[in-house]
């Protein structure tokens, strides 16, 4: 998909929490509405310093699945292709 972390460093990475770079040419707006009105999968965007330019998926707990992770994946890939890209 060309999703990037947005944490470089592995060992600086929160274990609960990944922070992906909101893909070029998209709003994260619209990506978090996409997923949550489709997929009924609640995204955030970024705080402070990284607001417009991440995702943050939070996966804890029983939620830490495989296929959790994967249907998170399913999801992100169907907003990208449903989800306007600026052609600029």
């Amino acid at each position: 998909m060309g999703l990037k972390l947005f944490v470089k460093e592995k060992r600086a990475r929160l274990p609960t929490v990944t922070t992906i770079m909101a893909p070029p040419g998209y709003d994260w707006k619209e990506i978090t509405a996409y997923l949550m009105k489709t997929h009924n999968l609640e995204i955030s965007g970024g705080l402070g310093p990284s607001v417009g330019l991440v995702l943050r998926v939070g996966l804890m707990g029983c939620n830490s699945s495989k296929s959790n992770v994967d249907m998170v994946l399913s999801a992100l890939k169907d907003a990208l292709k449903n989800c306007h890209k600026s052609k600029v």
